[in-house]
């Protein structure tokens, strides 16, 4: 079961100046606030970590489940929620085994986003969803939990394969995981010279 997130609302005067805000109208209005790192907020706050995961090729890991009507296809990001005592990068080297069927070799912190989901049925709600950046090697194609296919994409296909629809995170997602990808490679160089 995932951390208990919700008991009290993010304390927003810590919050850097954010990157960008992007707001929804489905299912209900709600915003989206991407940070950059450094600001990494407490665990207390944060509901999930989810990585943009890339092979040694370069291209970018997806799964597949169900969308909420548990009949369409989704598309995204390996990763979930925190459990009690985890941090980011264990809960995204757990999810990625289990949903993805596939290690984590490398991550690093790439920001997050701030979740303002002030009509929610339960009551306004805040929580931060953290992004990692990963490098991952795949293992054999065996699903056991929500996700039932794996695909890998191109950086090019990436923004219209995954389900989030014209989304700024989405793209600030990419282009800071190609940044991080790019620097990997490079130090993985100079560490083999």
């Amino acid at each position: 079961m995932a951390r208990g997130f919700r008991a009290s609302l993010p304390d927003k005067s810590l919050e850097p100046t954010p990157r960008l805000v992007e707001t929804h109208d489905q299912p209900r209005p709600w915003t989206a606030t991407w940070f950059d790192p450094p600001f990494l907020p407490e665990l207390d706050h944060v509901d999930q970590a989810y990585g943009i995961c890339f092979t040694n090729e370069g291209k970018i890991l997806l799964i597949c489940s169900h969308d909420l009507d548990g009949v369409t296809p989704y598309w995204n990001l390996p990763g979930g929620g925190l459990m009690p005592g985890e941090t980011l990068e264990q809960c995204l080297t757990r999810e990625v085994a289990e949903e993805a069927c596939a290690r984590v070799i490398g991550s690093r912190y790439l920001g997050c986003q701030r979740v303002d989901d002030l009509e929610h049925p339960d009551g306004p709600q805040s929580f931060y969803q953290a992004r990692l950046w990963a490098r991952v090697q795949l293992d054999r194609w065996d699903p056991r939990h929500e996700a039932f296919e794996r695909r890998l994409v191109t950086p090019a296909e990436f923004l219209s394969v995954l389900a989030w629809g014209p989304s700024l995170t989405a793209a600030v997602i990419l282009e800071d995981g190609l940044r991080l990808d790019a620097e990997a490679k490079l130090s993985e160089r100079v560490t083999d010279t």
